[in-house]
């Protein structure tokens, strides 16, 4: 978490940099607008880097320059920041506490739920990000269709961490993302209620929601978990561009839908559903005039922003994008009709997801979150925070349960993969952690009211009151732990044993030399980090060299009978089998057992560390 907890101190100072420069860094608003400020410059910036050869280091050395300046302006402005902090201390204990708390849930969390975690948990998703971003950092140039913004800030801040590996390195700044979205959410919160008090509280019950944050961060969804950071700070902006209309908020809203076309695009449809229910909400305050002419500022930004990657981005889009491989997860959809009452349907996959958009505290989540929608309408606050919440679960439910309606498969097909089930109810759990935000501040009000009174059961009702928050908030965490460490060490693929196997082959194999890994069953595939060893099928692999390295896994057993695959060993220099420990859980292995390469004529076993076996394999090429 150290690691985790640099970078998000980066992203913050750099928040604080723009923000400062634009005027906007004011109030408990500037500090939690500052991380999607932030992560939408560094964004920008290390993405303009990559896009026009710059090397890592010339990346590294924008990045932290920016952030080194967001420090400076802070020890300017010393004075003016201790003397808010304090008041914030004192006059607002309570919001502070709970704020705090909010911020050390998430590494209270992820310490414990991935403890002794060396590798992302992923070798799908998170190995394709690694792949990218270690590119980068050995100085390659940018390739692909994917957007370049997650891996371009990544490998720009280990620029300064050489010795770092970037498996781990990925692995652990992607364990920014829940401390960063706690922050951006009291934001939201401050913005929406304007109630220090209810934005705390609605930060910390995100920090104890395990769709959001926590999930992507089991298949490597860095991506998208950023890219929602930056959405949460585009919410923000809306509400205050209604309250205080400014050309500036077109200049940070243009920033950040920049940084969300090189981040992860596809939330650019989730603003064109919440920006239209923010204006209608505050249609009698804006003035159309002002508000086209800083809409047009925002669009000219963002794409300025995103100018050097729009042409491959259009390329692909022209080409079908997405679409086809949207049309085939709908189908899949819509056949699971039959299935639909039993565990695997598409029905009870929704279900799930939806009760990991609430929290293990789920019937307390749900109390609160209807006192919160009560306060809500009764009060005429906030009502756009409902709408929003509603629209998305809807949208779930429509886009992913199986129905006949073609426009709606169509629809899923053209957006893929934004209307996947647990994207939309993304915004579901950001929405009720507000909601619920909301509705415990009043109802620890209500009960602080009646223990006020000078009475015995006054005072046992807030000696109770007092003890169930914090059992309830130790337990909450507690289940939050163990929710999200079991899918961990399911699907973890990587032991101790696989590393003494990677020690061993960092000391013993020569450059050049090329291990054949069982695809992206094991720990094989973080190989080329830990091991320093290139291997046969990395996560990029072209369908050329998916090819080839079929035919060497398929006859790992017999490259002494398989003429062909004789050939494809021999010229690509593979010296290496290695079968893992543990199979990662996200892929079938494809290596016959270890039994039945033990047997084999043509690989010699020369180390084992319990189930994970290195072999080199024993025929000469000529």
């Amino acid at each position: 978490m150290v690691l985790a907890l640099l970078f998000s101190l980066t992203v913050v100072s750099a928040g604080f940099a723009t923000l400062r420069a634009l005027g906007l860094a004011k109030g408990a608003v500037g500090l939690g607008l500052a991380p999607p400020a932030g992560l939408a410059v560094l964004a920008i910036v290390s993405s303009w880097c990559m896009l026009l050869g710059a090397p890592p280091l010339v990346a590294g050395l924008v990045v932290f320059g920016i952030a080194a300046v967001g420090v400076g302006l802070a020890l300017h402005d010393r004075r003016a920041i201790v003397i808010a902090a304090g008041m914030l201390a004192r006059e607002h204990r309570l919001a502070t506490a709970t704020l705090l708390a909010g911020l050390a849930v998430p590494c209270v969390v992820m310490g414990f739920a991935f403890a002794g975690v060396q590798v992302p948990l992923s070798p799908h998703d998170s190995a394709f990000h690694v792949e990218t971003i270690h590119a980068y950092r050995q100085g390659g140039s940018w390739t692909g269709w994917y957007p370049p913004g997650l891996a371009a800030v990544f490998a720009a801040w280990l620029a300064a961490f050489p010795w770092l590996d970037t498996a781990q390195g990925a692995f652990e700044l992607g364990l920014s993302v829940p401390v960063l979205a706690a922050l951006s959410e009291f934001g939201l919160g401050v913005a929406l209620w304007r109630d220090l008090r209810m934005a705390a509280g609605g930060a910390l019950l995100l920090g104890l929601t395990y769709l959001y944050p926590y999930f992507p961060e089991l298949w490597g969804g860095w991506p998208l978990a950023l890219s929602m950071v930056l959405l949460i700070g585009l919410w923000i902006v809306g509400y205050e561009y209604l309250n205080r209309p400014s050309a500036r908020w077109g200049v940070v809203a243009g920033v950040m839908m920049g940084a969300i076309v090189l981040v992860h695009g596809s939330e650019l449809y989730t603003l064109a559903i919440v920006f239209p229910v923010l204006l209608l909400g505050g249609l009698r305050r804006v003035h159309c005039r002002e508000l086209w002419r800083d809409a047009g500022l925002a669009g000219v930004i963002g794409l300025a922003g995103a100018a050097p990657y729009l042409s491959t981005l259009l390329h692909w889009v022209g080409t079908g994008g997405a679409y086809s491989v949207g049309l085939q997860d709908e189908q899949v959809l819509q056949n699971s009709t039959a299935a639909s009452a039993s565990i695997g349907g598409a029905a009870s996959t929704l279900v799930v997801f939806a009760l990991n958009a609430l929290g293990t505290d789920l019937p307390i989540r749900l109390v609160l979150g209807a006192i919160g929608v009560w306060w809500v309408f009764r009060t005429s606050t906030g009502r756009s925070v409902v709408v929003i919440g509603l629209i998305f679960t809807g949208l779930g439910l429509v886009l992913n349960l199986p129905n006949g309606l073609s426009a709606v498969h169509q629809v899923y097909a053209l957006t893929f993969p934004w209307g996947m089930g647990y994207r939309l109810l993304m915004i579901m759990a950001l929405a009720q952690a507000l909601l619920a935000g909301a509705g415990g501040v009043v109802a620890l009000t209500w009960l602080a009211g009646r223990a006020r009174r000078p009475s015995a059961g006054g005072r046992r009702l807030g000696r109770v009151t007092r003890l169930g928050v914090g059992a309830w908030l130790g337990l909450t965490v507690w289940s939050t732990v163990l929710l999200l460490g079991y899918p961990a060490g399911k699907v973890l693929g990587y032991t101790a044993d696989d590393a003494a196997a990677m020690a061993w082959l960092r000391d013993h194999a020569l450059p050049g030399e090329v291990l054949a890994n069982d695809g992206y069953a094991d720990a094989g595939i973080w190989a080329p980090y830990k091991a320093g060893v290139p291997i046969l099928l990395p996560r990029n692999a072209s369908a050329e060299v998916h090819a080839q390295a079929s035919v060497v896994i398929d006859n790992v057993d017999r490259l002494d009978q398989v003429p062909k695959a004789r050939a494809v060993v021999c010229a690509m220099n593979i010296r290496y089998v290695y079968r893992g420990a543990k199979g990662s859980g996200w892929d079938a292995r494809r290596f016959p057992s270890l039994d039945e390469l033990r047997r084999s004529p043509a690989l010699e076993e020369v180390f084992s560390s319990g189930a994970g076996v290195i072999f080199r394999i024993r025929q000469a090429c000529l």
